[in-house]
């Protein structure tokens, strides 16, 4: 129960985002973290900008999949 509430709070996904160190195997858990937040970040505009910043100075470690869901949402 606690995890699906978790879900939907941003918090919670910033803290995914800038905590926790992830490794080649769990980049694809990173990927589908980043693309939840970008989608639950529409309405913020500050983090938003933020997110993109992000995406387009690490866009070369994301995976093609990753990158076309991307900016498909950009």
């Amino acid at each position: 129960m606690n995890e699906s509430r978790n879900i939907v709070n941003i918090e919670y996904w910033n803290y995914n985002l800038i905590i926790d160190s992830y490794t080649k195997d769990q980049t694809k858990d990173f990927e589908k973290s980043f693309l939840n937040l970008l989608i639950l970040t529409k309405n913020n505009k500050s983090k938003q900008i933020d997110l993109k910043k992000y995406f387009i100075s690490n866009y070369k470690y994301f995976t093609d999949k990753s990158k076309k869901k991307i900016l498909n949402n950009y």
